[in-house]
């Protein structure tokens, strides 16, 4: 609780501030330098600027700051509703605070214009009639207003095409012709390749764009799908170059006003191939240690449509974002690979609204060889696309050397290449009768520790395969060894599905090792700086990773717990 310098009144600023106490480091670098700075922002307005005459300069009045504290509400209002969820919370809790602070100083916040508000600004708006007037087939139940706005979507959207060869000519033209009647006055963009053009009279509004073949084959679609953007003056436009025609189906009205509702870097709807079966098409994506996951299904939902991280069907996208990173020519897969920048970038997520339904020409799923492109691109050694399957690269597909390097996460590939030597090297010790144990960190996941012929003292081997060298130290005595005289079976830890020796009682071994917090995480003493193993390890933290934001960084990590690493595992959005 604040009390101001003049006056007796109370003002509870602690919802502004807690919000920030309660929240780590991790998650506030989650949200963005920007948003967090705005956060902090309305927290320092409200609790200080305007609860303290005395922070005011040359103690200004009260209601000079009105104009200000509208505009941080504004953008406060904006985050609220477009940010992730945990910068939700936050956003609403300062917004909340800051809105309070205004009540109780008498202060006149001036409302958000509409389109802070998410209200409809060059969209006509809906209206849902009642459950009934749609029975039996509900074809009927939301309906569109009639107003001038729609008069300017010519201005606001563009539809792309392409006819690569000449059965798209009659796709192309369906679809053509469901435009014009559905949205008179939009234009269409049409990359056509050589010698098909001119058939796609009498439509209006269609810009036919000449693309000369090479070698006899059409250019990549990503390269038409740029050329053609480069000559779109919409805020939007539609990627509809797998359309097998335009019905009402395909509400693209719908899909303009959540895409100005909800500020989504994309919006698509449903899809239903050729063969009737119909799919929702939105994915939730995991990019993490070395693998890239998609999941059919969602977290969140508003205005009855789905928020993804990539959808299947056409997009309706903002061209501001694609001309910020634009289509990759060269990319198989351009759409996965632009949805998947825009996600890293911060970028708001995809929405699927599924009333609205594409028809769209049967798709061959993806190839291998498409994924391996762009594994080889992030360095991902396992994939599951969106349309199923399980593709895993060797190191060796992927052109990825094994390298140990600070503050990383090592490439599975890698460990898979450490994992066979070390198997390798206690075979040899079970086929010689010679007792080895996993010892040290090895008792955890790491490297054998061994001895020769029962009482060899100190010394040292080396064992090298692939890019990995192993060292095997000598010890006098085991307690495998100890267990044995005593009729007893050595105690064995699991280590990638295969029972090894370890010492007797493996958690007080390690305990009494490293001593404090032993099961979290700590990255190797010689790169952290220290003398030897024998000084004591830092969990608070993982160093700081050289490319940030990178799938191996492990500083967006937490050092505790293991099943974070796990990539079956799927945190919940919180």
């Amino acid at each position: 609780m604040f009390v101001t310098s003049r006056h007796s009144e109370y003002f509870d600023c602690e919802g502004a501030k807690s919000v920030f106490k309660a929240r780590s480091g991790r998650r506030l670098r989650a949200l963005g330098a920007a948003r967090a700075l705005l956060l902090l922002l309305a927290a320092g307005v409200c609790c200080h600027l305007l609860l303290m005459p005395a922070c005011r300069p040359d103690n200004e009045p009260r209601s000079s700051v009105g104009p200000e504290l509208s505009s941080v509400a504004a953008a406060l209002s904006r985050l609220a509703r477009s940010a992730d969820a945990p910068g939700r919370r936050l956003a609403a809790a300062a917004l909340s605070s800051l809105q309070r602070a205004g009540r109780r100083l008498h202060l006149t916040l001036a409302r958000p214009a509409a389109a802070d508000r998410g209200a409809v600004r060059r969209v006509c708006p809906e209206r849902y009639v009642n459950s009934t007037v749609g029975y039996p087939f509900f074809y009927d139940g939301w309906r569109s207003a009639a107003c001038p706005l729609r008069r300017d979507y010519g201005r606001l959207l563009t539809v792309l095409l392409v006819v690569a060869e000449p059965a798209d000519v009659a796709r192309v033209r369906r679809v053509l012709a469901g435009l014009n009647e559905q949205l008179p006055g939009v234009p269409a963009r049409v990359a056509v390749v050589d010698g098909l053009g001119g058939r796609l009279a009498p439509f209006r509004d269609v810009t036919e764009v000449p693309v000369a073949a090479s070698a006899g084959r059409p250019p990549p679609l990503a390269a038409l799908l740029n050329r053609l953007l480069a000559g779109a003056a919409t805020d939007y436009v539609l990627l509809g170059a797998e359309l097998e025609r335009l019905d009402p189906d395909a509400d693209l009205e719908r899909l303009l006003r959540e895409a100005e509702r909800q500020r989504a870097a994309a919006v698509a709807g449903a899809a239903r191939a050729p063969d009737g079966r119909w799919s929702l098409g939105c994915f939730q994506v995991r990019l993490a240690n070395y693998s890239l996951r998609y999941r059919a299904g969602y977290w969140r939902s508003r205005h009855e449509c789905v928020r993804c991280d990539h959808a299947a069907g056409p997009l309706l996208a903002r061209a501001e974002l694609l001309r910020r990173w634009p289509l990759a020519d060269s990319s198989r897969l351009p759409l996965e690979r632009w949805l998947l920048d825009v996600r890293g970038a911060g970028q708001q997520p995809v929405l699927v609204c599924p009333d609205v339904m594409f028809h769209v020409r049967r798709q061959r799923p993806a190839a291998a060889t498409d994924w391996l492109q762009e594994a080889r691109r992030l360095h991902l050694t396992l994939v599951e696309p969106p349309a199923g399957g399980r593709l895993q690269f060797s190191c060796q597909q992927l052109r990825l050397p094994c390298e140990v390097r600070p503050g990383r996460l090592l490439s599975p590939c890698c460990r898979r290449q450490l994992l066979r030597l070390i198997h390798a090297v206690l075979d040899d010790c079970e086929r010689t009768g010679a007792l080895c144990e996993l010892q040290e960190g090895t008792l955890l996941e790491s490297e054998p520790y061994c001895c020769h012929d029962n009482r060899t003292a100190g010394g040292v081997a080396k064992v090298y395969q692939d890019d990995w060298m192993l060292e095997l130290w000598g010890q006098h005595w085991l307690d495998t060894e100890k267990l044995r005289r005593h009729g007893l079976p050595p105690t064995r830890v699991q280590l990638d599905g295969r029972w090894y020796p370890a010492p007797r009682n493996p958690g007080r071994y390690v305990r009494n090792r490293y001593g404090r917090e032993v099961y979290r995480h700590a990255e190797h003493w010689m790169d952290t700086g220290r003398a030897s193993s024998w000084e004591p390890y830092d969990t608070a933290r993982f160093l700081a990773c050289d490319s940030p934001g990178d799938h191996s960084c492990l500083d967006q990590y937490s050092t505790d717990g293991v099943l974070q690493f796990e990539p079956d595992v799927w945190p919940a959005d919180e």
